[in-house]
């Protein structure tokens, strides 16, 4: 029994005596569910540590296979695996290359296939461009002559299949050969290139105008119902062609001579019609010129002597076929010659008299009239002298045409020849055309300066037939006019025909120019311009021309 506090004498401080240990105090016995518990637990654990050493086993199991493998990799020879990498690698440049060489093979053709479409593009340019000049006129833009060909056969055929009408217009230019031949060739080419925009703006979309070469043109008007309509048509191409061209600053002018041809009733085939609408053109240049005149059965004999002309105009200089006739210019106060003109004259062996208006222009065009000019000047001045021996120099009037006026070489060759004869220039008159004055006025003034240099003198001819008023000639340096002969149509007897040559002499007058009118045949028209005042007259009543 455990002793009390109060039972127990005070403590004797002493040394400490040893204490036996406490004897352990039994645990309680543990119940039913907690071994059954702690029995279930254990078996779990024990499971795991099998678990973990299959787990172990398994482990070990797989690391003497690897070792295994590891020691059979390591006693197997090398060379298996070398080749085996470098087979592959083989395979793999293989590959490589061949992949580039595809690479290759398709840029070669991407190239190849885009030369071949650059080339195919070219070739197809190229052969429009051909085909553009073939059947075009390089300069102009016009159809040329083998499309005009072509396009005419289709519209003659259509036009007698379907029984229609349709008209060819031979159009030559007038005076354009002098603009080429003094001002150049590009100045040339600036008028054709003008005019053929000009002759485009005159037609419908349906009509054609082609370009033969030089200044010749051609319009094709199909599907005609009344022939009258083709009046309007010319009258346009007419006026287009005589509007002014400014070339280089100067201001220069041509016309138009225009022959038409019908189809059917001038021509079934397309040669045919325009072989008679060319003859038909040179009717029209014989009329005058800036004019049209239809195809007539009479024009093709004209057509023909033509041809026959050409042929031996180069002939008819060296074979003494031409010579020069003289008429005088008489004075009607006095009745006295003031002068006397130089006509040329042909006289051919097979056809007769050529009158001039009909073989100067083919001798122009074929380039031989500047060796006739020369010759008719120096027989002129050398006909002058013969009045020499009688103590005077006889004055003589040379014509100029247009196509000598602008030529580069004649002035130079009339100086030549008035130095070789030794003519006194004052006594030799020169008749330049108000129309050829006109064609290039800043031009024709600086030539006709050239001219009063020499000591000429200069003559308006033709006067009153052109566009010019006398008071605009003042500014070129003439000494005389002449008037026309159409101007005396009507006189004496027609008022209104009196009255214009009435004005045209009185405003002459006024400005101290000299006038001579042409064409007297008869004594009333003598009388009616002694009566005017006129001081200078010719015509085939003072007398015929002669040698």
């Amino acid at each position: 029994r455990p002793h009390l506090a109060s039972d127990a004498p005070p403590p004797v401080p002493s040394a400490p005596l040893p204490q036996a240990a406490p004897a352990p105090v039994p645990a309680p016995a543990p119940s039913l569910l907690e071994t059954a518990q702690a029995l279930a637990s254990a078996e779990l654990k024990q499971k795991a540590a099998e678990a973990e050493v299959a787990d172990l086993k398994n482990k070990n199991a797989e690391l003497k296979v690897e070792l295994k493998r590891s020691r059979a990799q390591e006693a197997a020879p090398w060379w298996p695996a070398a080749l085996g990498l470098t087979l592959a690698l083989i395979a793999v440049m293989i590959v490589a290359f061949g992949l580039l060489v595809l690479s290759f093979k398709k840029r070669i053709v991407r190239e190849r296939r885009a030369q071949q479409e650059s080339v195919q593009n070219l070739v197809k340019d190229t052969e429009s461009r051909l085909l553009q000049k073939a059947v075009h006129d390089e300069l102009t833009g016009l159809p040329n002559r083998a499309a005009l060909n072509q396009t005419l056969g289709h519209a003659v055929t259509k036009a007698r299949r379907y029984n229609r009408k349709l008209a060819v217009l031979f159009i030559d230019l007038d005076h354009f050969k002098p603009i080429n031949d003094s001002l150049g060739h590009e100045a040339g080419d600036f008028v054709l290139k003008t005019i053929a925009e000009r002759f485009r703006s005159c037609l419908r979309s349906t009509d054609m105008v082609a370009r033969l070469g030089g200044d010749e043109f051609v319009v094709l008007v199909e599907d005609i119902v009344d022939q009258r309509f083709l009046g309007g048509v010319t009258q346009k191409l007419l006026s287009a062609a005589q509007g002014a061209f400014n070339v280089a600053g100067q201001e220069v002018h041509v016309s138009a001579s225009i022959g038409i041809a019908f189809f059917p009733q001038d021509g079934r085939e397309a040669q045919t019609l325009l072989k008679n609408a060319d003859a038909a053109m040179y009717k029209a240049k014989e009329s005058g010129r800036n004019s049209f005149q239809y195809y007539c059965d009479e024009q093709n004999t004209h057509s023909l002597e033509r041809q026959a002309l050409a042929a031996s105009i180069g002939h008819a200089l060296s074979s003494g076929e031409l010579s020069v006739v003289y008429q005088p210019i008489i004075g009607l106060g006095a009745g006295q010659p003031l002068s006397f003109e130089a006509l040329v004259r042909w006289h051919h062996k097979d056809l007769g008299n050529v009158l001039p208006h009909q073989f100067i222009p083919l001798a122009e065009d074929a380039g031989l009239f500047e060796p006739i000019h020369d010759w008719i000047v120096l027989s002129a001045l050398k006909k002058g002298l013969e009045g020499r021996s009688a103590g005077q120099v006889i004055g003589v009037n040379v014509n100029v045409t247009d196509h000598t006026f602008y030529s580069p070489q004649w002035v130079s060759h009339l100086r030549e020849s008035l130095e070789k004869t030794q003519f006194p220039p004052e006594k030799l008159t020169l008749e330049i055309t108000e129309e050829t004055l006109l064609m290039n006025p800043d031009e024709a003034l600086e030539i006709l300066q050239t001219l009063k240099s020499l000591g000429v003198l200069l003559l308006l001819d033709n006067f009153g037939v052109g566009w010019a008023s006398l008071s605009s000639l003042k500014r070129f340096p003439l000494d005389a006019v002449k008037l026309d002969k159409s101007l005396l149509g009507g006189v004496p007897g027609e008022t209104d025909a009196e009255n214009m040559l009435l004005a045209l002499l009185g405003a002459a007058r006024q400005l101290e120019i000299t006038t001579i009118v042409v064409g007297v045949e008869t004594a009333a028209q003598k009388a009616f311009l002694e009566k005017a005042q006129c001081p200078w007259a010719q015509g085939f009543f003072f007398g015929q021309p002669q040698s």
